[in-house]
């Protein structure tokens, strides 16, 4: 895995998720809980994810981007998870190989497909925390 489409990725991933974290904050008149996190190393290709939850100790719910090794290659996927029950919808996902390699330009469509997977889910985050338990 290339560290730098790597870094690339993470950079057009997180104005994403700022903005996404800026638009569900502003519908709570209270405070609630988010976290921007990324990650990548030998063992575990890429993960960035932005979570929400009533509290830092509460259930979560997230946008998770993921690169896994596949028998096929690497896969490039993204989904809305919640962190403690079933509840998952699977979003883009791409997979490169040596037909298929990994770009600047693959990497800008998938990143064009899993922003509107976040604009057709970002209006129900709100009422998946609000029957979140504390």
């Amino acid at each position: 895995m290339d560290n730098t489409l790597c870094d690339y990725l993470w950079a057009q991933l997180k104005p994403l998720f700022i903005a996404l974290e800026h638009k569900i904050r502003a519908q709570f008149q209270v405070p609630i809980f988010t976290n921007i996190d990324m990650y990548y190393n030998d063992a575990f290709h890429f993960c960035g994810c932005i979570e929400f939850g009533k509290t830092h100790h509460s259930d979560c719910i997230a946008f998770v981007v993921n690169i896994n090794k596949r028998d096929e290659g690497l896969e490039l996927d993204g989904c809305l998870t919640h962190s403690h029950n079933p509840f998952s919808v699977a979003g883009p996902s791409y997979v490169f190989n040596a037909d298929n390699p990994m770009s600047e330009a693959s990497l800008d469509a998938w990143i064009s497909e899993f922003k509107a997977f976040i604009d057709r889910y970002a209006d129900q985050i709100k009422p998946i925390i609000e029957s979140m338990e504390s």
